[in-house]
């Protein structure tokens, strides 16, 4: 038989249930969803469970919202991710997060060996469809996951890229042109295409750089939700890349 569980680890299990739970989420977690995390718990009991972690900063209130990660937790999770498959691990919590959110299709790219290669990917649950990990992304003119990365490269690294058997433009101009109309705006980051392939597709990106890696965030979606959501859309592209760069950067 079980020996029983001694009230001190099953404070542990809990606070570790908690710390998961809110490590895994952009916005703050509500008491009542960290209420749920704990089948049995009671709200005092769960009470003074937040006010040990805050006191110890593995969390802290944002506001009356609810929890959100603290520095101490933080600094945890980057020394679980800093080391050799951090990146990849990272980049799949990312996309995997981002698309639960968003409920849209997400994926997230690097520039690797003069490719751009697609690191992790997710459809959405009756979403649209795109491209599967480990596949190669070409350098194409009307897409925003592409451009994105390419608005991060030098004029010589560009001229390079364009031209070549893994890109669809032609030239400099062509790709500068590009960057220009897809940038939803002159100063803004964010890059929304309007695919040729498959009419009334589009995609949604924001590029990143973490060391050695420079790609993008982005989302695969009907251009009418992007038209409903785009506000909404760009503030969690936004968000999930303060993550992915908070829970990538060593040291």
């Amino acid at each position: 038989m079980a020996a029983p569980q001694n009230p001190s680890s099953s404070t542990l299990l809990r606070g570790i249930k908690v710390l998961e739970r809110i490590s895994l989420e952009e916005e703050p977690v509500r008491f009542s969803e960290l209420r749920q995390t704990l089948p049995g718990a009671t709200d005092a009991t769960l009470s003074r469970l937040l006010q040990t972690l805050e006191a110890a900063d593995y969390v802290r209130r944002s506001g009356k919202v609810g929890y959100v990660r603290g520095p101490a937790l933080q600094n945890w999770i980057q020394l679980c991710t800093g080391g050799s498959g951090g990146f990849q691990s990272v980049a799949e919590n990312t996309v995997r997060q981002l698309c639960r959110i968003t409920n849209e299709s997400t994926a997230l790219a690097t520039f690797l060996n003069d490719r751009l290669i697609v690191v992790a990917s997710q459809v959405a649950e009756g979403a649209v469809s795109i491209i599967h990990p480990g596949h190669t992304l070409h350098f194409e003119g009307d897409h925003a996951g592409a451009l994105a990365i390419l608005s991060l490269m030098t004029p010589e690294e560009q001229r390079q890229m364009v031209g070549g058997p893994l890109s669809s433009i032609a030239s400099l101009a062509e790709l500068q042109e590009s960057l220009t109309r897809f940038r939803t705006s002159p100063d803004s980051e964010i890059f929304r295409d309007r695919s040729l392939a498959r009419p009334g597709i589009c995609r949604i990106a924001i590029p990143f750089q973490v060391g050695p890696h420079r790609g993008s965030l982005f989302l695969c979606l009907t251009e009418t939700q992007a038209d409903q959501s785009f506000a909404e859309l760009t503030r969690h592209l936004s968000s999930s890349r303060e993550n992915l760069l908070k829970a990538t950067k060593v040291g």
